[in-house]
């Protein structure tokens, strides 16, 4: 079984907590950093390599939709998925 490396990206202290808690309970994922804005979530991704990325849109600093612009353009290969708590689809 292949272990899937996760960087979770979230200003909120009690959902990445919970979130990384979850995750934490699956064998096949190891959850290799956390950031609480998009400058701090390129800066882990730099250094961690992370298979997958979840990463909230509304945070300080730098918002998840620009985050996830950089992180595409210089690591192609690695996945985000966005996670919000907004019920509008825009």
């Amino acid at each position: 079984m292949e272990i899937i490396k996760v960087l979770i990206v979230d200003d909120h202290t009690l959902f990445r907590n919970g979130l990384k808690k979850l995750l934490e309970s699956m064998e096949d994922i190891e959850i290799v950093s956390e950031a609480t804005n998009g400058l701090e979530a390129i800066k882990q991704v730099t250094i961690t390599s992370p298979d997958v990325v979840l990463m909230d849109i509304a945070m300080p600093e730098m918002d998840g939709l620009d985050a996830t612009r950089e992180i595409h353009n210089q690591f192609p290969s690695i996945a985000v998925l966005l996670l919000t708590m907004y019920d509008n689809e825009e």
